[in-house]
């Protein structure tokens, strides 16, 4: 049996030397695991979709269902437990079978059903992209946008309000209607259906309106096959180097390369992505994280002058790849973590009136 045990708060800073601080390959099949979180004194909403992945590929690959302990007693892990019932975290450990959660127990489950879920804190997940059936898929994807546009449109209207934007569309007739759009939302879909389309099973989006150092956090995480991998399928040439030379690289350079690549993809596109995302981030001092299988950028107001006075995409990719090497801090090589995970950071102006 092997036990991991999370001390302190699991978050995005130490997720990678806890939970995901051994690769899953290194596990022996079918053994036992316990992830022990009577230490843990809280876990950030932005590794909730991570730990969700992390159950579902530990079950899949080794055939191992991680067993979540937390004792009876006890301020802090109580607190836990009923978060993690709020946010419908064993909600889906227990739908998908990812994880054990006889420890997660509530002596009246019936008041959860009860209330109303938090509108701070929202977990979603949806089925895989490789139904057989495109009925079913399409469902699926129609569902995962209502829930991003609805699920969540109060706490964009409490905490992100500056994010919407009126869209003129003319209908068949001429006439001209004003849409009101949020950037963010239609970023957070984007990412989801690009999961979906190269998931192998389930995509997780969280979020949280108002974290306690006042920001509002979005976690999106998929069992997908990579940034590279992705990188190497599109129709489009790559920025900085021919497929020949990428493929080339170590894997922690290739990862690091993609994701680059993936910023600078709608450079000069009108299709809003996550280049779009990247400067309306740092226009209003917010940051982002962006890990693929062994590697993680981070995107911060550092990098601004490094992009300044770009006029094409090569260099504007050219920029980033210096940035990330004169500020060596901002790229961490990792324990080889599958698929694609993005962590967003916003301040939070306050609630809307």
């Amino acid at each position: 049996m092997e036990q991991i045990n999370v001390i302190g708060e699991l978050n995005e800073k130490n997720i990678f030397q806890s939970i995901l601080k051994k690769p899953i390959e290194l596990y022996e099949p079918n053994d036992d695991l316990v992830i022990n979180l009577t230490q843990c004194t809280w876990i950030a909403n932005s590794v909730i979709p991570d730990l969700l992945i992390f159950g579902e590929q530990i079950n899949v690959q080794k055939g191992i269902k991680p067993i979540l302990f937390i004792p009876s007693d006890g301020k802090d892990v109580s607190r836990i437990k009923e978060y993690l019932w709020d946010i419908r975290f064993v909600y889906y450990a227990e739908m998908y079978e990812i994880f054990d959660t006889r420890y997660l127990r509530k002596s009246d489950e019936s008041e959860y059903m009860k209330r109303m879920m938090p509108d701070y804190c929202i977990t979603c997940g949806y089925g895989h992209g490789g139904y057989k059936n495109s009925y079913i898929q399409k469902n699926e994807e129609d569902r995962m946008k209502m829930d991003v546009l609805n699920r969540y449109s109060e706490i964009f209207r409490k905490y992100l309000h500056q994010y919407y934007y009126a869209k003129v569309k003319t209908d068949d007739d001429g006439r001209k209607q004003y849409i009101e759009f949020n950037s963010i939302q239609q970023f957070i879909i984007q990412i989801a259906l690009n999961a979906f389309h190269h998931g192998h099973r389930q995509v997780y989006i969280s979020m949280q309106g108002n974290r306690k150092d006042g920001e509002c956090s979005i976690a999106i995480s998929d069992n997908g096959q990579g940034m590279a991998n992705s990188i190497v399928d599109k129709d489009e040439p790559m920025a900085l180097y021919s497929e020949e030379h990428f493929i080339q690289f170590t894997d922690y350079q290739r990862d690091i390369v993609a994701c680059v690549e993936a910023l600078a993809y709608r450079y000069d596109d009108s299709v809003y992505g996550l280049f779009n995302v990247m400067n309306e981030l740092l226009a209003i001092r917010g940051w982002m994280l962006i890990h693929t299988d062994n590697s993680q950028i981070c995107i911060d107001g550092a990098c601004k002058k490094y992009i300044k006075n770009i006029s094409d995409r090569k260099s504007f990719a050219r920029g980033l790849m210096r940035y990330l090497k004169d500020m060596p801090d901002r790229r961490t090589q990792t324990p080889y973590f599958c698929g694609t995970h993005f962590k967003i950071f916003f301040p939070v102006e306050g609630d809307r009136t």
